[in-house]
């Protein structure tokens, strides 16, 4: 059995949430396909109710942004999939500080999630429409039926 952390890096991405501080939503970090890549695993490794879980944690997300997300994701592994989503609402946390080999906290890690924070200046109403289509986009694949979602992929133009 993988752990979540080999599931998350065979998705593409980096499992931990610091690498990705500071960033807005972006499909360069997360995008439907680490979504499903990520579900696939957890369904396979972990179980169908562990991936059912997953998907309510996914639809509870604001903003799917992919420090937030892993943040979620290594929370409820570590709840070994027994989060209730009707009474946890996620934080919506895009700055981490990471920890260095002495388990220090790592100033340079830290200073740059706070400047690429300042220098993302999307919108927030902005984001949440890429969120929404990100996370449609996987639910249309797998079938899943959402609760918190709006339910509509949304066209934008900038």
């Amino acid at each position: 059995m993988k752990t979540i952390s080999e599931i998350i890096r065979e998705s593409g991405m980096c499992e931990r949430p610091e690498y990705y501080s500071g960033y807005g939503v972006s499909r360069g970090n997360i995008n439907e396909e680490h979504l499903l890549s990520i579900y696939e695993g957890i369904k396979l490794h972990k179980g169908k109710t562990a991936s059912e879980k997953f998907c309510q944690m996914v639809d509870c997300l604001e903003l799917l942004t992919a420090t937030s997300f892993l943040i979620e994701l290594h929370n409820l592994d570590a709840y070994h999939y027994s989060i209730n989503y009707d009474e946890h609402i996620p934080d919506d946390k895009n700055i981490v500080v990471g920890k260095d080999e002495n388990g220090e906290y790592d100033i340079n890690s830290g200073i740059a999630g706070i400047l690429t924070s300042f220098l993302n200046n999307t919108p927030k109403n902005i984001q949440k429409i890429e969120s929404t289509n990100i996370v449609m986009t996987f639910f249309e694949k797998i079938g899943f039926k959402p609760k918190y979602q709006k339910t509509d992929i949304v066209t934008y133009y900038c």
